[in-house]
């Protein structure tokens, strides 16, 4: 559900919220519960023989590390880009590129 909000006065800014700080208008989101099931979706990437290395701030809140993160980095080998994405779909994850497109991308190092 989406909620629009009021303008905001000059240099006033609503936290969480989208818009600029200097009168446009401000779009929020509303937060809902999520099915997502982790441990189905880690079992499901561990027994599909995908070679798939979890990373980034998820990888330490599996370790325990108390972080807040929404997303999943992967490294995934450049084979199984297509097997990872069908194990992905039934958890409603979905990638941003083809592995076609995946393969071909240049890679960032550093920031």
């Amino acid at each position: 559900m989406d909620f629009l909000y009021p303008r905001a006065g000059r240099g006033q800014h609503r936290r969480g919220c989208g818009g600029d700080r200097w009168g446009e208008p401000i779009h929020c989101m509303a937060m809902e519960g999520s099915v997502f099931d982790e441990e189905l979706f880690f079992r499901a990437v561990g027994s599909s023989g995908v070679c798939a290395l979890l990373i980034g701030r998820r990888a330490l809140i599996a370790l325990g590390l108390p972080l807040l993160t929404r997303d999943y980095d992967f490294w995934i080998h450049i084979d199984d880009i297509a097997r990872f994405n069908e194990v992905a779909e039934p958890f409603e994850l979905y990638p941003d590129r083809t592995p076609e497109e995946a393969r071909v991308r240049p890679v960032r190092v550093g920031g």
